[in-house]
């Protein structure tokens, strides 16, 4: 008995570390969506109609943003940790030179481009402000990865709660700010996002002598190009049936859809956050030696965890939906089916992601990709069927069977997946 406390200690102290490492990480990812979310809804509030649309035009090129660095950072996202799992510090090192260098180039072009414009005859400073805002982005983005790989969610999570809570400020001051114009709004929301990277030069400094490894990057974005890719298909995936809807059946009658849809949607925040914190250690097993066996044991144990955490709260939101929805929004009744069937479609979707994370890790990330390009084939293709058989409701059907489906093909992809021939490990000896 005596042997085995101190493991058994051990071990309850590492679970207790995981879980409030989870709840911090969680808190500040809610934290840092819902403050983007209500600043939009504060723009909406305060801005002319053309300055609105400006800027929700800006928030969307906002989250593309950092596709100009063409996956360098996804590539380095992967090759970090299983590097720190080797125990290779000086590759791991130049990795994340190559990364910070390749972000530092595209923002001065973007900075420089910007500047340009805005100098240029009858230009406005919104263009100036735009290459800002990007900017600070694309280096937000590099700050998370590497903190992220590193498994210092820690103070990824800080750095996510600045920016969070300093822009739930600026969203009370535009709603609050009757002359606010795209001006005020771009200055607003790029204060926190400035203090967020300030946070994260502190937390993950950059290399002090940036190294321009024109082989690196090119390597780094080999690996991350498809990787990024199946980031912004996936996006489009889960997002396809409220287009759906608006196209079957017009912005009115889709009015209770876009209810279900964002509603079913916030489920997304709990996976996605089991994800991003299993991605590194599981690739930090695969820097060690670890076969695919025990890799693919981590995915499902991924997918086990992420419906152990949503299965409730899809429970809660299927309860609200039919008991809460006629008494708060009794307009929107007709969301309570849709809503249903999309949480029971994103509950699958939760427990079959982590095959994607295996597959990256693995090197069969173009694999992965292609699986997300059948699930939106699928989805298209079903919920445009469902819709017009049967309305609101065919389209949820639609989606939540195309959910299935991808996650059965990214399920029997990861099973035909050896650890490929892209192997980070030997690239890296060969590169170095």
């Amino acid at each position: 008995m005596t042997v085995g406390a101190p493991s058994a200690r051990g071990s309850r102290d590492a679970r207790r570390a995981r879980a409030r490492e989870f709840g911090l990480f969680t808190a500040s990812t809610v934290v840092y969506q819902a403050a983007r979310f209500l600043f939009s809804v504060a723009a909406a509030r305060s801005l002319v109609p053309e300055d609105f649309s400006a800027w929700a035009l800006v928030i969307a090129l906002l989250v593309y943003s950092p596709s100009v660095l063409l996956g360098i950072t996804n590539g380095m996202s992967r090759e970090l940790p299983i590097l720190m799992g080797r125990g290779n510090g000086e590759a791991a090192d130049r990795t994340v030179a190559a990364a910070w260098t390749a972000t530092i180039a595209a923002v001065t072009i973007i900075l420089a481009g910007s500047v340009g414009v805005a100098s240029g005859p009858g230009a406005a400073s919104s263009s100036l402000l735009f290459g800002i805002l990007a900017s600070g982005t694309i280096v937000f983005g590099t700050q998370q990865f590497i903190l992220r790989s590193r498994l210092r969610f820690d103070a990824a999570s800080a750095q996510q709660a600045t920016f969070g809570g300093l822009a739930l400020v600026a969203a009370a001051l535009l709603a609050t700010n009757g002359d606010a114009n795209f001006a005020t709004a771009a200055v607003l929301y790029g204060a926190p996002m400035m203090a967020a990277v300030l946070l994260g030069v502190v937390l993950a400094p950059p290399p002090t002598a940036p190294r321009l490894d024109l082989m690196e990057m090119r390597r780094l974005a080999g690996i991350g190009f498809p990787i990024m890719l199946a980031g912004l298909v996936f996006s489009l995936f889960v997002t396809l049936d409220r287009w759906m809807a608006i196209t079957l059946f017009g912005p009115g009658r889709a009015a209770p859809y876009a209810l279900a849809s964002l509603v079913a949607a916030a489920m997304l925040v709990i996976p996605t956050v089991v994800s991003q914190q299993t991605y590194p250690r599981m690739a930090i097993a695969r820097g060690r030696g670890a076969p695919a066996a025990e890799l693919r044991g981590m995915a499902r144990h991924q997918g086990l965890v992420a419906v152990g955490l949503v299965a409730p709260v899809a429970i809660v939101i299927i309860l609200f939906a039919w008991l809460g929805l006629p008494v708060v929004l009794p307009r929107y009744v007709a969301a309570t089916p849709p809503i249903v069937v999309l949480c029971l479609g994103f509950v699958v979707l939760g427990y079959l992601t982590g095959y994607g994370n295996y597959l990256n890790v693995a090197g069969g990330q173009w694999r992965y990709l292609m699986a997300q390009l059948v699930g939106v084939a699928c989805a298209i293709g079903l919920m445009f069927v469902g819709g017009r058989l049967f309305g609101l409701l065919g389209i949820a059907l639609g989606m939540a069977v195309s959910h299935v489906i991808y996650g059965v093909v990214l399920r029997v992809q990861a099973l035909r997946t050896e650890l490929v021939s892209d192997d980070p490990v030997a690239s890296i000896d060969e590169h170095g």
